[in-house]
């Protein structure tokens, strides 16, 4: 059977998926509850989920037909039962009585994967059910986002209007105002990494604008709704990963026993920087994670060839025209071209098969490859910049939520100039837009001295040549980082009272600066990936070793492939070699 990327996207999506809360003042726990039989199954399936629809019953014998049930309530056993086959574990918190506990909903949710909410949750009133789905939304934005599906699940007729009252009240709320959008075609709330559906229980006593989802069947198609959230090559491969993670991670504990405390203890105690040994842990406890993801062979199953060529299907399908500013690619040849790699695209020879029109000559290179996957090259060229910020930035301002870190002043921290009309002058002699450390980690603790030299590369807006990208807008978000010797700044720091580094402070905007001796304010931007830090510092060493030595000139092209052996100006009759 072929492998479609939505079945692979699916799949992803199963494995990942561990939690999910139910909050439901209906819920009715006892494995007897019956419903009154007002529906019989149809064999309809929407996003491949089983739905059911009204009808009218046949006659039944009253002594035995069962008690009428509220249309309104939920079966948790049989939703809960349902929610554990997809090996999904399932909460259900029933508010009771007029104090229902808002905060403590929110918290529960912020653990869990899938939140299910009532619609009506108080007296036929959804002014609880939007506390709390708007609480749960703060909470992810405080967490600088995060991957989250709620569900408003409800007997209420009117799936667009629920849709449109629910966005109206989070649009009306001053930190959630413009992150989301209205999908009221499908009665959903979404954004990029959030998604709000509305589907009815059975028994909703209407046929107008609903879709009933029986509780069997409702954890299948909120795993299908999850998908929206993960429909991409990165996305399932991270999902993928961080599944993995979660599966060892009690494995992994189970490395890190007391036993080896003593361990630790003599290495720090034996090393002549003794911080050096927190390094030490992280490092081990990194290797233990990254290990659960190799182990999980999640590359090979989520970025193989197949998996690459069903994505690619799947935008063919969709309408995707793979092109460039000059020419449209067929997807066979663009097959080729990811299969082959850059052989493929430095192929200048004529070997691609364009339109029918026999072998022409490559029309992509490694410089407009990127161009081929988005609409136009401006959504290219911002594509370009996000993935290289991903890879360029273990920390980044406004990437994580960093309540309990201080930046410290070390190798690799990126700090930004911040200029302003009155202390401009202060910044004489310093060239540039942004400022990178290179000091070498072992000088950048235990700082002793009351003032300590930090040396910096100088690094500007550079669209043409440029090794970093920052977040911002246009061309300012290209940074080059000048590795030479002659652009190396150095700065004094004050060290703080009982401090043996230097940190930086944060001011009443939230921004975390640091100051010189001078008075002058860096802010920071932040941290490089380590091995990306040390080999920026390792080019400045390299540019301070090099040799200049007078030589033949010739003799030196030659050495650089410039010239050919026969240029050499020979004498009349004489042959050059």
């Amino acid at each position: 059977m072929t492998l479609t990327f939505a079945d692979h996207c699916i799949d992803a999506a199963r494995i990942f998926l561990q939690t999910a809360l139910v909050i439901d003042d209906c819920a009715d726990l006892d494995a007897d509850v019956v419903r009154p039989e007002l529906e019989v199954r149809v064999a309809t399936r929407v996003t491949g989920s089983i739905l059911r629809k009204p009808t009218l019953a046949e006659p039944q014998d009253p002594v035995d037909a069962p008690a009428p049930v509220q249309a309104t309530r939920l079966n948790a056993k049989v939703l809960t039962d349902a929610f554990m086959s997809e090996e999904v574990i399932c909460g259900v918190h029933k508010p009771i009585g007029p104090d229902i506990a808002v905060d403590v909903a929110i918290k529960a949710a912020a653990r869990a994967d899938i939140v299910v909410v009532d619609w009506y949750l108080e007296n036929r009133s959804s002014a609880k059910a939007k506390q709390i789905i708007i609480g749960i939304l703060r909470a992810d934005k405080a967490e600088h986002g995060r991957l989250r599906l709620i569900t408003v699940y409800t007997s209420e007729p009117g799936r667009a209007g629920t849709a449109n009252d629910l966005f109206a009240a989070i649009e009306a709320d001053a930190d959630l105002s413009g992150t989301l959008q209205l999908d009221a075609t499908n009665a959903a709330v979404f954004g990029k990494d959030t998604r709000i559906c509305v589907f009815n229980k059975v028994g909703t006593p209407t046929t107008a604008d609903i879709l009933e989802v029986a509780e069997k069947d409702l954890p299948e198609l909120l795993i299908k709704e999850f998908v929206q959230l993960t429909d991409g090559l990165l996305a399932s491969f991270a999902v993928s990963a961080v599944a993995a993670v979660r599966r060892g991670a009690h494995h992994v504990l189970t490395r890190f026993n007391n036993g080896l405390d003593g361990a630790y203890l003599s290495h720090r105690a034996s090393i002549d920087v003794p911080e050096e040994a927190e390094a030490l842990a992280l490092d081990l406890v990194a290797v233990e994670l990254c290990s659960l993801i190799e182990n999980a062979d999640v590359a090979a199953r989520t970025l193989s060839v197949a998996v690459v060529e069903a994505w690619l299907d799947q935008r063919v399908a969709a309408g995707h025209k793979f092109r460039t500013a000059t020419a449209q690619l067929p997807p066979n040849v663009l097959k080729d071209v990811l299969r082959g790699g850059s052989a493929r695209l430095k192929d200048k020879t004529g070997q691609l098969s364009l339109n029918g029109q026999g072998n022409v000559p490559n029309p992509v290179s490694d410089k407009t490859i990127c161009e081929t996957f988005y609409p136009d090259a401006a959504s290219s060229r911002t594509a370009a910049k996000a993935f290289s910020r991903l890879g360029s930035f273990k920390r980044e301002v406004g990437r994580v939520r960093l309540d309990d870190f201080r930046p410290r002043l070390t190798l690799g921290a990126l700090l930004k100039i911040r200029r302003d009309l009155s202390g401009k002058a202060s910044f004489t002699g310093i060239e540039g837009d942004y400022i990178l450390c290179v000091q070498p980690r072992c000088d950048s603790v235990r700082l002793s001295s009351e003032y300590c030299a930090f040396p910096f590369q100088q690094g500007s807006y550079d669209s043409n040549r440029f090794n970093l990208v920052v977040d911002e807008e246009g061309a300012e978000g290209y940074l080059n980082i000048n590795l030479k010797p002659k652009h190396t700044l150095m700065l004094r720091f004050k060290r703080g009272n009982h401090e043996d580094s230097i940190f930086a402070a944060k001011d009443k905007s939230g921004r975390y600066i640091f100051k010189d001796d001078r008075g002058r304010k860096f802010e920071w931007v932040g941290d490089l990936v380590d091995l990306k830090a040390q080999r920026l510092a390792s080019e400045v060493g390299a540019n301070m070793h090099r040799v200049g030595v007078d030589e033949f000139e010739w003799l030196r092209l030659g050495s650089e492939s410039k010239i050919k052996p026969e240029s050499l100006p020979v004498a009349e009759g004489d042959v050059a070699v």
